[in-house]
């Protein structure tokens, strides 16, 4: 029997030796072995972050000594000789702070995904290749080593990123590649242009053509143009009306929208524009208490942690600047300097057209462009693989773009034409990020920012001469009116594009007599505008900070700060007005009535204590739900929530009529049959949940998904229409909040929710979620001298070699 328990003894550390040291694979990828993972020499552990101290790195490339003090947020603040060395700097610590997010950035657009994380995302990869981003990556790098002009800047960021990946050891990896047994490569100029492309896809690709076409041909041609109008009489566009537009000939001529097609199921869902917007605002001095303007910008992206953002401090002898980058990428994206500040907003005009090209041979290697046959160039990738091999890809090519032929038989396929697609030759696009931080004036602004090609962005500025202004800056095609709205006539030399507008033609505004401009993604222009554009464009936030700043008052940070925390909303208080007019007291019943009265009284803020919220939304659902079920079927776009609260003022519109009862309904009989169904749900709710931020449990992710690396069920105000605005489904939000007061002294206030590092194990990866959640902000220190930053923690030398 004791022979028997050794044997079964030392089989069960056998299993466990083999166990722990062997990876095992789980969903096609490899885990690592248990015991490195917990190895406190070379696993998790070694991850973990308690102490820092002074150091002193010998680094390649740096031509003077440069200086990185670290203050008490670990925020580094680079004391440099020159704009070389600081971006050497700037390399090195997006390096050492975020290197697997900076990794994954590119490999997305790349193609690359599989090759470090597995074969499942193969698929994901062929997306981004079939797209063409690879091929426009590389011509890129060639067009801009060619130019010159940036491309030596670039190779120093690059060089100072490399220095840190290549003195790296093993158990020095980020967890993230300890956990998929992988390895951090080299940074290129490419992989610069590689994030610019992931963000270009995010805040300019569109696919709404395709569901539009849909309900195009569900509801017909003349109910179509009712229920999907796209110019609301309510909107307060970004850039007040000039004169000088009545001058200007877009020299674009009527188009009729082209709708052959049957129905479409979606061609893309892993990038789109939808649900991404951002608040940015100028107030002169004028309308600030310090006679100085005042500049507010708060971009609304995908939360994830690490953070969107990397904030950071530069000084040379020829600026001193503060703001955010992106990991991965030069320069200070959104910021300011001594002089001016500046910040971004996304434009959402719509630069992505799928066209309609019709097959010339049943093998599909032909198709027709102007009754001739274009011959398809068929394009063959090697997709790497994380195992060392490749899998080779084909796809099609036509002169609009990629083909997509996921219809077997059909005589027609789309192609898709993306101004992400077209390499912008004669500009030096990256300037735009390198100079603006020693930018000094209005004039040296305006030049600089012709160089900006995509995504086509409303950049808002502040200097401390009292100049304020916004430009809508970007490469923006010329089209017909309503065109590329639906699917296009690929068999048309003519359904293209007429050209690009102008750069002088770009609409822009300075020192308007208003006193302020602002933007929060809505239309750029109004109709006055003589180029003619669509997209998507929010309804409500930008009337709600004109409606803020239109007041008859002086504005200092602290307006500034309660503007962009305001979680009350304009469709909100239109639609449950509305709402509750279509209400026939005598039907409700006691428990009705008191639900009723609630939202009556309720301020249309979607503030976390509340519950009126809870009940409005779960109203506004049932509503739009009935009222919209002639949408039957999938990949469908239904109209816009501005389009239905207007329709409200036609009680008796066929709109309203639910197709499957026999009676003919109106707008008063849904709001009550949805406002009964509302009840019921929040009543159930209200069980489980107590209050709206119970109910949304906002939550910021890991980028991979990890959920015990993220932060969710965050107790979070606000939503998509108010200015603080949150998409709980998306984890959308205002990822960086930044006010800056241009006067003497300057001052500026900023958070973004997360914290500088990327590595869970610091303390300084989410350290500033909580305070982002409440509402609080820090002040940024822009010392000149080194030696007059406060808190300071450590610092970190790079010293040529």
């Amino acid at each position: 029997m004791k022979q028997i328990s050794r044997v079964l003894f030392l089989a069960f550390w056998v299993f466990i030796l083999f166990a722990g040291s062997h990876r095992w694979s789980l969903q096609g990828n490899k885990l690592p072995a248990l015991f490195g993972f917990l190895s406190p020499f070379e696993g998790i552990y070694a991850n973990a972050e308690s102490r820092w101290k002074d150091q002193k790195i010998y680094l390649e490339g740096a031509e003077d000594e440069v200086k990185i003090i670290f203050d008490e947020r670990h925020v580094p603040h680079i004391y440099a000789q020159s704009l070389s060395d600081a971006l050497l700097a700037q390399g090195y610590l997006h390096a050492k702070d975020r290197l697997f997010q900076t990794d994954l950035s590119r490999r997305a657009t790349q193609g690359r995904l599989a090759e470090l994380i597995g074969d499942r995302l193969l698929s994901r990869d062929s997306t981004a290749i079939r797209l063409g981003l690879t091929e426009t990556i590389q011509q890129t790098a060639d067009l801009w080593k060619s130019q010159g002009q940036s491309f030596e800047l670039l190779e120093d960021y690059c060089k100072g990123y490399n220095h840190f990946v290549h003195q790296l050891k093993s158990r020095q990896y980020p967890l993230e590649y300890k956990l998929i047994s992988a390895a951090p490569s080299a940074w290129s100029v490419k992989d610069v242009i590689a994030v610019l492309k992931s963000m270009q896809l995010v805040l300019a690709f569109r696919a709404e053509e395709i569901p539009l076409t849909n309900s195009m041909n569900l509801l017909g041609d003349s109910l179509f143009q009712v229920y999907h109008q796209q110019w609301n009489p309510k909107t307060i566009p970004i850039i007040p009306d000039q004169n000088i537009w009545k001058s200007w000939n877009s020299e674009a001529s009527r188009s009729t929208e082209h709708k052959a097609l049957g129905h479409l199921d979606p061609l893309w869902d892993e990038y789109s524009a939808q649900g991404v917007g951002s608040n940015n605002w100028v107030v002169a001095g004028k309308k600030s208490k310090t006679g100085a303007p005042l500049l507010a910008n708060d971009p609304h992206l995908r939360l994830t942690l690490p953070s969107v953002w990397y904030e950071l401090h530069i000084h040379t002898p020829d600026f001193n600047a503060y703001g955010v980058s992106l990991p991965g990428i030069p320069g200070i994206i959104i910021g300011f300097n001594d002089d001016i500040a500046w910040g971004m907003t996304n434009v959402g005009q719509d630069v992505t057209d799928w066209y309609e090209i019709t097959w010339a041979d049943e093998e599909k290697n032909s198709y027709i462009l102007d009754s001739q046959k274009m011959d398809v160039e068929w394009k063959e990738y090697d997709i790497p693989k994380k195992d060392g091999s490749t899998e080779t890809w084909r796809f099609p090519h036509s002169t609009w773009g990629p083909i997509y032929d996921d219809r077997p038989g059909a005589k027609t396929s789309l192609a898709l034409k993306w101004i992400g697609n077209h390499v912008a030759t004669g500009v030096d696009e990256m300037s735009v990020f390198l100079k603006l931080m020693s930018v000094d004036n209005q004039k040296d602004k305006d030049l600089l920012l012709q160089n900006f090609i995509t995504p086509a962005q409303n950049f808002v500025y502040a200097d401390k001469k009292g100049n304020i202004g916004l430009n809508v800056s970007g490469k923006l095609p010329i089209k017909r009116p309503a065109q590329g709205r639906l699917i296009q006539d690929g068999s048309r030399s003519s359904s293209d594009w007429s050209g690009y507008v102008p750069t002088s033609h770009r609409a822009q505004a300075s020192n308007p007599e208003q006193g302020f401009l602002a933007s929060a993604n809505q239309r750029s222009t109004s109709e006055a505008y003589p180029y003619h554009y669509g997209g998507g464009f929010d309804d409500y936030r930008g009337r709600t900070i004109n409606r803020y700043l239109q007041a008859d008052d002086l504005f200092d940070v602290t307006d500034m700060k309660s503007f962009q925390l305001s979680n009350y909303s304009i469709w909100a208080d239109e639609a449950k007005t509305k709402f509750l007019a279509l209400l026939d007291e005598s039907q409700l019943e006691s428990s009705l009535q008191k639900s009723a009265d609630m939202l009556a009284n309720w301020d249309a803020k979607f503030d976390r204590e509340d519950q009126a919220p809870i009940l409005f939304e779960l109203w506004y659902e049932q509503f739009f739900e009935l009222c919209f079920d002639e949408y039957t079927g999938k990949h469908l776009q239904k109209p816009e929530d501005w389009m239905f609260v207007s329709l409200l003022d036609s009680p008796s519109d066929l709109i309203f009529d639910v197709k499957e009862t026999e009676n003919v309904e109106s707008a008063n009989d849904l709001a009550l049959l949805s406002f009964r169904i509302a009840n019921a749900k929040y009543d159930e709710l209200l069980e489980e949940k107590k209050d709206y931020g119970e109910y949304k449990a906002f939550g910021i992710p890991h980028l991979m998904g990890i959920g015990s690396l993220g932060r969710l069920n965050l107790y979070a105000s606000g939503h998509w229409s108010a200015l603080n605005s949150l998409r709980e489904a998306s984890s959308v939000a205002p990822s960086w909040r930044m006010i800056v007061d241009m006067r003497d002294g300057q001052a500026a206030e900023g958070i973004f929710p997360g914290g500088p590092s990327g590595n869970p194990g610091s303390p300084f990866y989410d350290n500033t979620v909580d305070d982002w959640v409440e509402g609080n902000y820090y002040e940024l220190q822009t010392a000149s001298d080194p030696d007059q930053i406060e808190n300071v923690s450590h610092s970190i030398t790079l010293i040529p070699r």
